[in-house]
């Protein structure tokens, strides 16, 4: 029997006629040792095969061609175009600034089904859901209606976007429309005739709002999601430094909120987002701004904001 094994194993490695060698054939598990890199050789060329299959697929997969988004934002009921609406692209983070016609794009996206938010100010902002193909060009018109109804997303109560309605904590928003009817100077004068809230002053100008009794440093104050910081919560005849005309919105937590932003929060939170903040949350070239002004004949006061910035 051993006899036959090896002549067996000779035969296979035996060179046929002519001078040409056969080809190896994977050794029996009776074989030698010799003969066992046969196998490896094998498993080395699968392997092989099989990278470059997924590398293959790699590439096909990141070759697919990408699409353009594009489309016009108008004002209703006028129809007219609205110009320098900020036009949001989710999930990419990626943001357009409509021109003079109110056309806006958005080139070299991949596809996959997005969130369009249109932000224009002083109006609710328009959201829309689309899909886009490989290489596909979709049109996307938007819309703006006047309404006396102004649904807001706020983000101070649990610490992501949340529509007010659907908010757990007792929240007031406001925006710059609101802001503006104020008439005022300063933060607690814009703010105390809120259900819950209502202002220290020593004097014009030196106010700081008062959630449900509490004041001073149980009140936490943010501007742009940041503390303020200011001696206004330590002392009554320092008011917050912060200028009313110059927000977008602000945003009324009433109750605690120690366990998002700490024991200074124990009365409630009070979050203004400046109209600088919702300018640079969007990259944009060349130069734009904003200016407000307000004035009363009845007392002789007067007051302005102005804000410019320029994108490259």
């Amino acid at each position: 029997m051993m006899r036959n094994r090896r002549a067996l194993a000779r035969e296979r490695h035996r060179p046929q006629r002519g001078g040409a060698t056969m080809n190896y054939a994977c050794p029996s598990p009776w074989v030698s040792r010799s003969t066992r890199p046969c196998s490896r050789r094998l498993s080395a060329s699968f392997f092989y095969v099989f990278g470059l299959a997924l590398l293959a697929h790699a590439f096909a997969f990141g070759a697919q061609p990408s699409g353009t988004l594009r489309g016009r934002v108008i004002l209703q009921p006028a129809g007219t175009p609205a110009h320098g609406v900020t036009v949001k692209l989710v999930p990419g983070n990626r943001s357009s600034v409509t021109d003079e016609t109110g056309t806006y794009e958005f080139s070299g996206v991949l596809p996959g089904r997005y969130t369009v938010i249109a932000h224009l100010e002083r109006l609710p902002d328009v959201t829309r859901t689309v899909e886009i193909g490989p290489g596909a060009m979709v049109t996307l018109d938007l819309e703006f209606t006047l309404s006396p109804i102004r649904e807001q997303i706020i983000v101070t109560a649990s610490g992501r976007e949340e529509a007010l309605a659907e908010a757990f904590h007792a929240v007031t928003s406001l925006d710059a429309t609101d802001l503006l009817g104020k008439n005022t100077t300063s933060l607690g004068e814009a703010l105390e005739y809120q259900p819950g809230i209502a202002k220290r002053s020593f004097g014009p100008g030196s106010s700081r709002p008062v959630i449900r009794g509490f004041d001073g440093d149980r009140v936490l104050i943010l501007q742009d999601g940041i503390r303020t910081g200011s001696l206004s919560s330590q002392s009554g005849e320092h008011g917050e430094p912060i200028d009313p005309l110059g927000l977008d919105t602000v945003e009324i937590v009433k109750g605690p909120a120690t366990l998002l932003y700490g024991s200074n929060a124990l009365g409630g939170v009070i979050n203004v987002i400046t109209r600088h903040h919702q300018i640079h949350q969007h990259p944009h070239r060349g130069l734009r701004g904003y200016m407000t002004g307000v004035g009363g004949s009845t007392n002789d006061q007067a007051g302005g904001s102005v804000g410019f910035e320029y994108g490259f």
